[in-house]
């Protein structure tokens, strides 16, 4: 402190240590708020000269900042975000939030309740923006892993498919995953996304006004072989394990036609490591590479 003065303000309240403890550490508490980032209005008790006051504010600030960074591993990012959900925080632009089509192609696929109150809308789109690629591309769609409808609804709207020459062909069991084709590791995975209850029918009244999409009951891979496609310009693969997914892709992979895409709702999430593994030994082998989306997915386009 360069002021004489300013320690003369501070030292009669010094002579009741417990007092003047209390109100320094009210003033740290409150500099703790604001270098965190939390709104509040700040009067110092015993902190003040300006100086001090600006000098103090700075130095634990960056205390604080670096503290936390090094107890928790993690980097604190100051701006504020664009886009917070389903693991993904960022700053960037993404403004087809409040595209008109797409906010209601989400909140069709959202309110058919699959997602549990999860909102993804980042990765929803992802898939849109894929499914609208391939309306003008020959084939058709297969979604392996639909449960209540979310992605498949919001692309329906999104692409306006009931006008499309196309059928868009929905595979999954419709009552959860199937324990034999589970892994050990898988089953012990705790994630309240995969509890499921029957849906069958609450599927066949959601898509019921879609005379092209048809709805595909049993498991994978005993229910493959009685689909009838014959050309896929989108696949989208979301089985929550390894082993129903390579036979999925595995099966498809021939019918998919030239640019195609197949996209891996899994592939980077967290958490569903054996299905990533399995994915890249899938790609090294056609001699690929699985581009890894911030969303959590994995996109192949399949080369001419």
């Amino acid at each position: 402190m360069r002021s004489g003065k300013s320690a003369e303000n501070i030292r009669p309240r010094v002579r009741n240590r417990s007092h003047y403890f209390r109100q320094l550490w009210a003033d740290v508490h409150s500099l703790y708020e604001i270098a965190i980032g939390r709104p509040r209005s700040y009067r110092p008790s015993v902190l003040p000269n300006p100086i001090f006051y600006k000098q103090a504010f700075s130095f634990l600030k960056e205390g604080i900042l670096l503290l936390l960074m090094r107890r928790k591993r993690t980097t604190l990012l100051r701006y504020k975000p664009t886009y917070n959900e389903d693991g993904l925080f960022t700053n960037h632009n993404c403004d087809f939030i409040d595209d008109p089509l797409f906010k209601e192609a989400y909140e069709l696929g959202f309110a058919t309740g699959s997602a549990k109150g999860w909102h993804a809308r980042w990765r929803v789109y992802t898939a849109c923006w894929l499914a609208d690629r391939a309306t003008r591309m020959d084939g058709d769609f297969v979604e392996c892993g639909t449960n209540k409808g979310l992605t498949a609804r919001a692309i329906a709207h999104y692409t306006n498919f009931g006008s499309l020459n196309k059928k868009f062909y929905l595979v999954d069991t419709f009552s959860g995953l199937v324990p034999e084709y589970e892994s050990k590791s898988e089953r012990q995975r705790e994630n309240p996304t995969l509890i499921y209850e029957e849906c069958f029918e609450e599927v066949k009244q959601t898509f019921s006004e879609f005379n092209n999409v048809v709805i595909c009951r049993g498991s994978i891979p005993d229910i493959l072989s009685s689909i009838p496609v014959a050309n896929i310009c989108f696949l989208h693969i979301d089985l929550n394990n390894a082993l129903p997914e390579m036979a999925a892709g595995n099966h498809f992979w021939e019918r998919v036609v030239p640019h195609g895409a197949i996209l891996l709702d899994d592939y980077a999430y967290p958490g569903y490591d054996e299905q990533k593994v399995a994915w890249d030994h899938f790609a090294e082998d056609k001699g690929l590479q699985i581009l890894s989306l911030p969303t959590g997915q994995g996109l192949i386009l399949k080369p001419s």
